[in-house]
């Protein structure tokens, strides 16, 4: 069973959705053709600040929601008492790891995972979830002629086979002559496409199943896109350099620590509570 975080997950997505609105009036105002590297670095920063000044009462409310959705037996204050925060970490491949990985930067997700579950326990592990990601820029006004079109390095078509079931596509497009007008993110997953295929999505700059930020990170925190392989994570979303991006959800005082609920104990404190309340001994 995988937990579910919906509520938790909105917030995260409207932080990244914010930063993204935020580069786009950078380079309109005064940050005109920005690169694909320029508008990443722009982006990350962004995304960091907000992440980090939310209000930490907004995050444990949402993912209090999202427990009690999945464990309506467990009562509330129990729920609190399991819930001591959210974070963030934000960093990005150098370019001798994108020559590795065949991504420009990787995408994780830290979220509460459910390993056990009985009649008396729920046993909570932290499960990561990552998404390799390529930024490509696609200029689509006419005046280009083709020189914006988007193509894989010989070294990201060598790798795309091995990569493909948890790699995605980002395109950042513009639209406009002057190179100041940047449409929202949007994303290609390359799972289940060949390299063929991709390449001709590249070429129009058109994603064929495009998916909002928004989309990206609710289906990744729910596990339906990217890899939960730990060795794939380890080595080539999440490497030893401090260039990727890491979202956490969780408990950060207990690590990836099982976290153990004590349904049994829930259940006869509230029997002890009923006794109480009706005056017997």
């Amino acid at each position: 069973m995988t937990m579910r975080i919906p509520k938790t997950l909105d917030i995260i997505s409207s932080c990244w959705l914010e930063a993204e609105e935020c580069v786009r009036d950078y380079v309109l105002s005064r940050g005109w053709g920005a690169g694909e590297c320029n508008i990443t670095w722009l982006f990350s920063s962004e995304f960091r600040s907000r992440v980090e000044n939310l209000d930490p009462q907004t995050i444990c409310n949402a993912f209090a929601t999202d427990m009690k959705h999945e464990f309506p037996e467990i009562p509330n204050r129990k729920i609190q008492e399991n819930i001591l925060g959210i974070g963030a970490t934000v960093t990005f491949h150098p370019v001798h790891v994108e020559k590795i990985s065949g991504g420009d930067f990787g995408v994780v997700i830290a979220r509460p995972d459910v390993i056990y579950r009985d009649n008396n326990t729920i046993r909570l592990k932290s499960k990561y979830v990552g998404l390799l990601a390529q930024a490509k820029l696609k200029k689509t006004h006419g005046v280009f002629k083709g020189r914006g079109t988007c193509r894989f390095t010989n070294k990201q078509r060598e790798l795309y086979n091995e990569r493909s079931d948890y790699l995605a596509i980002v395109f950042y497009k513009y639209t406009d002559e002057q190179l100041k007008s940047l449409e929202p993110f949007s994303w290609q997953i390359c799972a289940d496409l060949n390299l063929k295929e991709t390449g001709k999505i590249l070429r129009s700059g058109n994603p064929r199943t495009g998916m909002t930020s928004d989309e990206i990170i609710h289906s990744l925190g729910g596990g339906k896109i990217g890899t939960s392989d730990s060795l794939t994570i380890e080595q080539l979303i999440i490497p030893a350099v401090d260039y990727h991006l890491v979202i956490r959800i969780g408990w950060p005082d207990d690590g990836d620590d099982v976290r153990l609920i004590d349904l049994a104990c829930l259940r006869e404190s509230n029997r002890e509570r009923q006794v109480i309340k009706l005056g017997y001994s």
